[in-house]
Order: structure tokens, then sequence, then C-alpha cells
């Protein structure tokens, strides 16, 4: 419930921050949108659903196409029937909020209001997925079922904001004279703007550069949409409901969070840039997906030896 909520307003900021791209008119259409599709891993099921990435099409596609597991509409959809499943954990506000957003996204007019207007329907896309994730922190008791939900959400908003970053490096790939150009430090504000961080950026550093954009959205431990911060928060959540120390691990899911985290740890903006941004935050988000399985495994799948012995205690 709770990731699906997030990437919902999640695909609305990766939207926003291309209507901020969208700068140079120098390039065709399509070239301005291919890098959203590019990074959320969709491009094959867009293909087969679309003939060409215009704005309209990509735009539609990310948010009120239901073909598309990953569209604002299928996440709220699946964020209210996940919902609606723990209605006796999750507080009648959240329950509110997320029914109102369902409804709204599939009225009959959603889709006039997007074409009309899509930087302002992200706006509200975003307002009210900030609204569900606020509704629970302070409705619900901070027990288990709380901890998994901000586990789910700070994984996607780690991943998010890695993809947001890797919309900048499809954005400039073919045209890397543009880097240090005013066009260049646009973007660079554009994609502040998409994480909330733009105001909290400049109160830091001075200049825009990409020495201090990575460092801010990667590795700052205070800013709460950066990578580092949102790992952290969801290794906390991971060991108050293991009951486990911090530092020690239990089972795959433990240890592959803290060999991840370590890695953020650890690791400078200068070799991130060495190693090259693109496969640096691909490789994280593979890491993540991985994580993603391994909580699965550990926590809500039952293999067959299980299944056997608790027919045999049964017995």
């Amino acid at each position: 419930m709770s990731r699906y909520a997030e990437r919902a307003g999640n695909t609305a900021r990766l939207i926003s921050v291309n209507l901020g791209l969208a700068i140079d008119t120098h390039d065709s259409v399509e070239q301005e949108w291919d890098p959203i599709v590019k990074v959320t891993g969709d491009m094959e099921l867009f293909r087969s659903l679309y003939d060409s990435t215009t704005r309209e099409n990509v735009v539609n596609f990310m948010v009120l196409d239901r073909n598309n597991p990953n569209s604002i509409i299928s996440c709220v959809n699946c964020a209210r029937e996940n919902a609606s499943s723990v209605r006796e954990i999750i507080s009648s506000e959240m329950w509110l909020l997320i029914n109102r957003f369902y409804h709204r996204l599939n009225s009959e007019e959603a889709k006039e209001k997007l074409l009309d207007n899509p930087g302002k329907f992200c706006e509200v896309a975003k307002v009210q997925s900030l609204l569900f994730h606020g509704s629970g922190y302070i409705s619900i008791s901070h027990g288990e079922a709380w901890h998994f939900s901000e586990l789910g959400k700070q994984m996607e908003r780690a991943d998010n904001t890695s993809r947001i970053l890797d919309v900048k490096y499809y954005t400039l790939l073919p045209k890397a004279e543009l880097v240090g150009t005013s066009i260049d430090n646009m973007q660079w504000i554009a994609l502040l703007k998409s994480t909330s961080a733009l105001e909290t950026y400049k109160a830091k550093h001075q200049q825009i550069s990409i020495g201090n954009v990575l460092d801010f959205l990667i590795l700052d431990n205070q800013f709460p949409r950066s990578i580092i911060y949102c790992v952290t928060r969801a290794d906390e959540s991971l060991h108050c409901i293991s009951n486990s120390p911090a530092g020690s691990y239990n089972n795959e899911t433990e240890k592959e969070m803290g060999r991840l985290l370590s890695d953020l740890r650890f690791i400078s903006v200068g070799e991130i840039i060495q190693r090259g941004m693109h496969q640096y935050l691909k490789s994280f988000q593979s890491h993540i997906n991985e994580i993603g399985s391994c909580i699965y495994d550990d926590y809500f799948s039952y293999s067959v030896k299980d299944s056997a012995l608790r027919g045999f205690d049964d017995i």
C-alpha cells in the first residue's frame, strides 16, 4: 500500500521534472520525452501501445493508462485495494484520502483535466501522496505495521530520487556540449524543484554544480529525499520490525540493506562521477529491487518446507 501510494506521487514528480526540462527548443518532441519513459524501464511496453513519444502520449501512459502497471491510476488503484484489505490497521483519514483520490482519477473529467494542464494535475497527485503518508504518520501507532509502511515508502522514495537523477543523464546524453551552460543549470534547477530540494539546496550551496547536486541528492544525511537518508530510515524500520540490533543482520533483507547503506556511507561524489553517474544509479536501482525481493522472501512468502512443517504440526 505504502509503496504504491509513494510511487503515484513519484511518477507525478517524474512528469513534473520533464515538463521543467523540456526547454531546449532545438530538440524534437520525442527527444524531450524519451528520457522519462526510459528511466521507468517501461519503454518496451510504451512502444507496444503508442507510436511516438509525444508529450500527450507519455503523460497519458504514465498517468491514466491502466495497461501501465506503474501509471498513477494503476498505483492508486492498487494502493486503495491494499488499503481496503487493512482497514482495521490504517486510520479512517488514510482510507478517506486514498479513496477520494481513487474516485477523482477514475472520473470522466480526469483525462480532460490532465490534457488541459498536466503540470497542475501532477501537483495535485504529489499533494495527495504527501497527505496520505502524513496522515499515516500522525494517525496510527508506530508499531510493526507502521514500520513496514515506512520501509516501503523510504525504499520507493530512494529509488525515485535515483530515477529523477537519471532523467538528467538521458537528457544530456546526446548533447554533452551543453554541460556547464545556462541550459544545463536550468535543468539542474528543474530537477531540484521536482524533489522539493531547491530552497534547501540553496541554503547549503551557493552555486549549481553537478558535484554539489549529486552530493545533496545522494549523500546528504539531513535532506529527507536524499538517497542515503531514505536508505538509513528504511534500515532503521527494518531493524525495528525484526528487533535486531543496528549493524547486525538476521536475514538476507537486513544483510543486503546493510550492504547498501555501507556503500552509501563510504562512497564519495568523486567516486560516483568516476564510476559514471548512470552506471552507479542503475546499480543502486538493481540493489533496491533485490532488497524488495528479499523482503518478500523473508517476511511474506512461505516455502514448501514451511508448509510441510505446518502440516505436520497440525497433525
